[in-house]
């Protein structure tokens, strides 16, 4: 059925370490050093995610939180919809951290829906140029990496995609 969310995903075990003044892994390797020794500004790394719900959206609320402390982080997630949006506990931990939050939809697979988030997250990528871009989903996956090819400079794009395997129920699907 594969791996839970715990307390101990890697992510924040090593984000935990740096917190405590401790080597971020065993090795003493920093794996998102701090951007540039020329400059001295953090690193930008911004996360994109569908919506903040359940077991992922506390992961990635949890993760959001506690980078912030170390690097200048952002998020994007779906506006709300209908009966979909993100849980207000995550909403309120991340406004009482004063992390930058936007909307942009990144769940609907429409045509039209689509390819305007592409652009509309190109748009955020040109405006807050970040080091990095964690996304937490398939379709934030496809738009991070469609949005990064119209970009005249590198940006990395790391993929988490949650809560698949053999046991996801249908209503994921949708």
């Amino acid at each position: 059925s594969g791996p839970r969310w715990t307390g101990s995903h890697p992510l924040l075990l090593a984000v935990k370490r740096r917190e405590q003044g401790r080597p971020m892994s065993r090795t003493g390797r920093d794996p998102l050093p701090s951007a540039s020794a020329h400059t001295g500004t953090k690193r930008r790394v911004l996360h994109l995610a569908p919506f903040l719900w359940s077991g992922a959206g506390k992961a990635i609320t949890s993760l959001v939180d506690l980078q912030r402390t170390q690097y200048r982080v952002a998020l994007v997630t779906t506006p709300p919809s209908d009966e979909l949006r993100n849980w207000a506990e995550y909403e309120r931990q991340l406004a009482r951290a004063k992390v930058p939050h936007q909307h942009i939809d990144l769940f609907h697979r429409d045509a039209a829906t689509f390819w305007a988030s592409v652009e509309a997250v190109r748009a955020h990528l040109v405006a807050t140029k970040p080091h990095i871009v964690h996304a937490h989903a398939g379709v934030p996956t496809a738009v991070a990496l469609l949005a990064r090819e119209r970009l005249s400079r590198q940006v990395v794009v790391v993929s988490q995609v949650h809560s698949w395997g053999v046991g996801r129920p249908a209503w994921m699907n949708t």
